[in-house]
């Protein structure tokens, strides 16, 4: 889904801020001692923040080209662990890890089978922390991006991002508790050049013969949009948590 989307993935995706870092610190849900699970790990944004809080870290990435760009990131890092497997089926050590993770991920597994992968992996009592970016759709341009996204993504047979949220996973980690938070807001702020760049590191974005109509349909939104040469725009960095106490299904 993201051949030849990783160069542009980890150029113009948002990177994490220490801001939620020092959220999980403050809230006691991530310690420097745990031992993490990171499920679809890109390009290792979020991992590179993991590090930071020198935590070890065992990536999951079933994309090929993600998992080849990570394995050269970390070639010389003894804190990460790379595992080419699907989320749903990774190969980890059972009753192990800590924390289980995914970083603006999760919208892309089988949910209900990567929710047993999850709990087959952590210790009782581990914790479940999933992550997004989403628009901040106070923005007009923001709602015009999704629209395109969703317009395209329909091809990918992806799961609609709208399903994601608090209810969608009070009904998946049923009877665990579910706890949300919005943590920061990030602005960016992209030329032409760049705005255009970072539309195709969408995993709704359109390949192949699809791709030109998809970008002359991204630039006339920046067209419409942009202020001096520039459009900016905001995502809201939402945290889901689950300390889970049943591990029942």
């Amino acid at each position: 889904m993201f051949k030849s989307k990783f160069q542009n993935y980890e150029l113009y995706r948002p990177n994490y801020p220490r801001s939620l870092l020092e959220f999980f610190k403050q809230n006691r849900i991530l310690k420097q001692t745990d031992l993490v699970a990171e499920f679809g790990l890109g390009t290792g944004k979020f991992t590179d923040l993991l590090l930071s809080n020198g935590n070890k870290v065992w990536g999951v990435e079933y994309e090929r080209e993600m998992f080849d760009f990570s394995q050269k990131k970390y070639r010389d890092t003894r804190d990460v662990v790379l595992i080419n497997k699907p989320a749903e089926d990774s190969g980890l050590l059972s009753d192990t890890y800590d924390i289980a993770l995914s970083a603006q991920a999760f919208h892309l597994f089988d949910a209900e089978k990567a929710k047993r992968e999850f709990y087959r992996v952590l210790k009782i009592n581990g914790v479940i922390i999933l992550i997004w970016y989403h628009w901040d759709m106070s923005y007009d341009i923001a709602k015009e991006i999704m629209a395109l996204f969703y317009k395209y993504g329909t091809k990918q047979k992806q799961q609609i991002r709208l399903n994601i949220g608090k209810q969608f996973f009070d009904n998946i980690f049923s009877p665990n508790k579910v706890n949300y938070y919005l943590v920061d807001t990030i602005k960016q702020r992209f030329s032409k050049d760049h705005f255009l760049k970072s539309m195709l590191s969408s995993s709704y974005a359109a390949t192949n013969e699809e791709n030109e109509e998809y970008l002359n349909e991204a630039g006339i939104l920046f067209d419409t949009y942009s202020i001096d040469g520039e459009i900016e725009y905001s995502f809201n960095l939402e945290v889901y948590y689950v300390k889970i106490e049943n591990k029942n299904f």
